[in-house]
């Protein structure tokens, strides 16, 4: 996973990217607040622009909003292995806002940015069609190939999925693995497989559909639906079906559960952290049947 650390330059390197190309718009372009109709009846020639606040069209952004919430699962293994359990609270806090800072720059520069008139060719050659006015889904596009900083920028999104796929793709991977099989070792063939999916149905999006706003925004909005609104309920349904099965299992589930503070009895006493455990549903079966037939 050491590889995944280096994902965090070009990550930086992509922000600082994006908010000097908002620092040069603000320098070279004349922003005025507005609606979508103003905005769409913007002269691309020219050197105004206009900013639309609220746009009733937001669900596809609404949908990659949702993708906020379904990589907060990938933090669970970094907390689960923090060095300093204690301090994960205080961890969490700073992660969650500095990237909160991250958007609201990086999407406040990066929408005023590639609105400027450096792209003014690019608006320009896209009047009249269907995506007049709009910034390009993959920003890139709206970039000339013979442009330099536009290849470095290129390189460096290269090296950032080069150096981050192995981390996202392990946490994918574990996350499919503990959802089908929590309890079972997985066989190789099965393995291998889901291996190959991950890689290659992305790799026909990108062939054949690469519209990158639109797959993320339906993706987005199906992952985060069921990690917002399904799995907490389903957690919540067999944990209440494990306290009227089984409710001294449950109460050892409660007394087991995963702490990230010490408990002190007092001075000289400390109650290390608690492991957490996995219950196996076949387990749960088979006392159950053992109940039933008598055997205990």
């Amino acid at each position: 996973m050491r590889i995944g650390s280096f994902g965090v330059i070009f990550v930086i390197f992509l922000m600082l990217f994006i908010i000097v190309v908002g620092v040069i718009a603000l320098d070279d372009t004349t922003f005025t607040l507005g609606s979508m109709e103003e905005s769409n009846a913007t002269n691309w020639a020219g050197p105004d622009r206009t900013l639309v606040l609220f746009n009733s069209d937001f669900s596809p952004l609404a949908g990659i909003l949702c993708a906020g919430y379904f990589l907060h699962t990938c933090s669970l293994p970094i907390v689960r292995s923090s060095k300093n359990p204690d301090k994960v609270g205080r961890d969490m806090f700073w992660g969650y806002f500095l990237v909160f800072i991250s958007y609201a720059v990086c999407g406040s520069l990066g929408y005023i940015g590639f609105l400027g008139t450096k792209f003014t060719s690019y608006f320009v050659n896209h009047e009249g069609s269907s995506t007049a006015g709009e910034i390009d889904q993959n920003c890139l596009n709206m970039f000339d190939y013979l442009n330099v900083y536009a290849f470095i920028l290129r390189l460096a999104i290269f090296l950032l999925l080069f150096s981050t796929y192995p981390l996202v793709h392990y946490f994918l991977m574990n996350i499919l693995m503990i959802l089908f099989w929590r309890n079972q070792e997985v066989p190789r063939r099965t393995e291998w497989i889901l291996n190959v999916s991950i890689t290659f149905i992305p790799f026909l999006f990108a062939l054949f559909y690469p519209n990158i706003g639109t797959i993320l925004s339906y993706v987005s909005a199906v992952s985060g639906f069921a990690v917002i609104y399904v799995f907490p309920v389903l957690v919540h349904l067999k944990r209440m079906k494990t306290n009227i099965t089984n409710p001294l299992l449950a109460e050892a589930i409660a007394m087991n559960a995963f702490n990230t503070k010490v408990r002190d009895l007092d001075d000289s006493i400390a109650i290390p952290l608690s492991p957490q455990i996995s219950i196996s549903d076949d387990l749960l079966r088979k006392r159950r049947s053992m109940l039933n037939s008598g055997q205990v």
